[in-house]
């Protein structure tokens, strides 16, 4: 079909979709420079702007107020904007007119009033001071709100639900995610990356996890002189230490070298520790450490007693313990430098029997070169001290070996009924075949196993 002369109508038809297509553009723009703005972002452009940025903050802090309005608006605009494209198209090329000008104008709006405008505001976040009196604006029109409001409610009846509520945003895992690829366009540091997902995962790890267990407790009876208890402290290098009434179970207090030396310079030496102790913090080991942080703060205290289910010591937590989940090993002066991990020449690792299984599965990650590095089996045992004793449903001894999925795990040292040291051997298979054993392999006494544990260092607490 001959197209026809284009008269004042299709001018004016041309004219108006141009004016919808700016339109939505500028709403495209402001909704998305407005929406991606957090509050924090918008309380630092009041910092810098001034009153200029105190709309941002306002709608940044409510954006309910504004996001169903301008998703509304911009929809009603799209949908007579495709109207008259559609019209325009048939007047001046007919039935064929209509197909071409749509599909033109999918490219026209996808690009001009989606695609660039967002790009844009995402690429000067600070332009949400110029939206935000215009966005202010079409949110306080009364038919606009009213009416998205209506289509709300319409929604929830045929959808039940008020839908989602303001953040979280974002799963823990995304924010791992999002870390990760920070890391990776150098953003952030790696050392960053890891403390952010040592956060998020803080409130997930139980006291029980982290705490000294009640064999590798140092505890003074609360009947021992002063004198004694420093030589104990001084010994051992610990300035913090449980006091026991008779035994271990009957735990209430804690008593502090620092205080005990003053005592002791004070003339004092022959006084007995319970003089000197003060209330100790009790918790239960099922508890989430970052629930026991603020109660150390508030207790201000150190030191924590772990209870368990019966109500009997299962050991104690210190405030380094639980900063080493967030920051990990904080070693001073004072620490002997034990290893909790041994890499041998062989394609297998010591490990420490207290070693947790998330601390054990990053010690195979990170220095096993196998063919396959799966992690050690979680379950209701906390170390892998505690896997082979739940697998072997009996106290261990020295040579018991068991299997965990792709690993081997024998004892090679006891210390009464602790296990000390385990041998971690990848377990072959025909999928898998054993990488060639290096000849230089060291035996198991070069391996450099020390007979010291982490008692010591995971009791003491300078603070």
């Amino acid at each position: 079909m001959i197209a026809a002369e284009l008269g004042t109508t299709e001018w004016i038809l041309a004219s108006v979709v141009v004016a919808l297509v700016v339109t939505i553009a500028v709403l495209a723009w402001a909704e998305t420079v407005i929406g991606r703005t957090t509050r924090a972002r918008a309380a630092a452009m009041v910092d810098r702007q001034g009153r200029r940025a105190e709309r941002v903050l306002r709608l940044a802090t409510n954006p309910k107020r504004f996001v169903n309005v301008m998703l509304l608006l911009t929809l009603m605009l799209q949908l007579i904007e495709a109207t008259l494209v559609g019209v325009l198209g048939t007047r001046l090329f007919g039935p064929l007119g209509l197909v071409v000008a749509t599909a033109l104008n999918v490219v026209v709006v996808f690009v001009l009033a989606e695609a660039a405008p967002k790009t844009w505001a995402l690429d000067h976040p600070d332009s949400a001071i110029q939206a935000a009196p215009l966005v202010e604006f079409l949110a306080g029109i009364p038919p606009l709100r009213w009416l998205s409001s209506a289509l709300i409610r319409l929604t929830n009846v045929l959808l039940p639900g008020k839908g989602r509520r303001a953040g979280p945003y974002f799963s823990d895992e995304e924010i791992v995610h999002f870390a990760t690829d920070l890391v990776e366009a150098d953003a952030i540091d790696e050392e960053e990356r890891d403390l952010i997902e040592s956060v998020l995962g803080f409130g997930d790890t139980l006291v029980r996890e982290v705490m000294v267990p009640r064999p590798e407790m140092i505890t003074v009876a609360g009947d021992m002189d002063l004198d004694e208890a420093i030589d104990v402290a001084l010994r051992r290098g610990v300035t913090r230490m449980p006091v026991h009434e008779g035994d271990a179970d009957d735990i209430a207090t804690v008593v502090n070298i620092k205080d005990a030396l003053r005592r002791v310079r004070g003339g004092e030496g022959g006084t007995k520790v319970a003089s000197v102790a003060a209330p100790a913090l009790l918790v239960p080991e099922t508890i989430a450490v970052n629930r026991v942080l603020p109660q150390m703060r508030n207790a201000r205290t150190h030191m924590a007693i772990v209870f368990d289910e019966h109500g009997g010591t299962a050991g104690l937590v210190t405030m380094e313990d639980l900063l080493e989940e967030l920051v990990g090993e904080i070693e001073d002066e004072s620490d002997r430098a034990e290893p909790l991990a041994l890499p041998r020449g062989d394609e297998s690792m010591l490990l420490r029997g207290s070693l947790s299984i998330d601390d054990a599965n990053e010690y195979l990650e990170e220095h096993l070169s196998l063919r396959r590095v799966e992690p050690l089996p979680e379950g209701d045992w906390d170390s892998v001290g505690g896997l082979i004793v739940e697998q072997l449903g009996r106290p261990a001894d020295v040579g018991d070996e068991v299997e965990a999925d792709a690993y081997r795990l024998t004892v090679r040292e006891m210390r009464g009924r602790r296990i000390m040291w385990v041998l971690v051997e990848s377990v072959p298979d025909a999928a898998h075949p054993p990488p060639p054993t290096d000849p230089a392999t060291p035996d198991d006494d070069s391996a450099g196993i020390d007979d010291g544990d982490r008692s010591d260092e995971r009791n003491d607490e300078h603070g």
